[in-house]
């Protein structure tokens, strides 16, 4: 009698723990996860930002001659051109999608379950996962903007504190 209530104990628990350890979970594949970043969009989004940051370059462009309070002339401007030109290349030779797609995947396949992965393929085939997928490169398009505009905001603070902690450095200099 002992013996059989002990296997029973004994089966329980066994049982108990391969429901609720999470190594036994199955890991997801990366074709699910290559699914995911279709559903998704990714290599899109990833072209999408991309360019936008070539739009910022540009745009920090014009806020240095405002600053300035001159244009750049037209040399400078040729300088600044061919820099944006060389920081897209760069981008696209050393962190193209090519590059990065495989890193993404293996990120995916080690932090995500084949259960989680697929509830999220799920979600984004679904009405709203679609709606997310669209309308997120115009919410990150202005949430960047927003933290450009208060970093410019912010930045008169910045480069005070900046100038006192050279002051302050200064002071201990021998």
């Amino acid at each position: 009698m002992l013996l059989i209530m002990m296997k029973k104990i004994l089966s329980t628990l066994v049982i108990g723990l391969c429901l609720t350890h999470p190594t036994f979970a199955q890991p997801a594949s990366s074709e699910s996860v290559k699914e995911l970043m279709k559903v998704t969009k990714s290599q899109d989004l990833y072209k999408q930002m991309n360019s936008y940051i070539e739009q910022m370059i540009s745009k920090t462009i014009s806020e240095v001659e405002i600053q300035q309070g001159k244009p750049l002339n037209s040399q400078q401007k040729q300088v600044v051109a061919n820099f944006a030109k060389k920081f897209s290349n760069i981008t696209v030779e050393d962190m193209g999608w090519e590059k990065l797609e495989p890193e993404f995947t293996r990120i995916y396949v080690t932090n995500f379950t084949q259960e989680e992965i697929d509830g999220l393929i799920n979600f984004y085939k679904s009405p709203v996962g679609q709606a997310a997928i669209n309308k997120m490169p115009v919410v990150m398009e202005q949430s960047m903007k927003l933290g450009q505009d208060l970093t410019k905001e912010a930045m008169p603070k910045i480069i005070a504190a900046a100038k006192e902690m050279v002051i302050e450095l200064e002071k201990y200099e021998k």
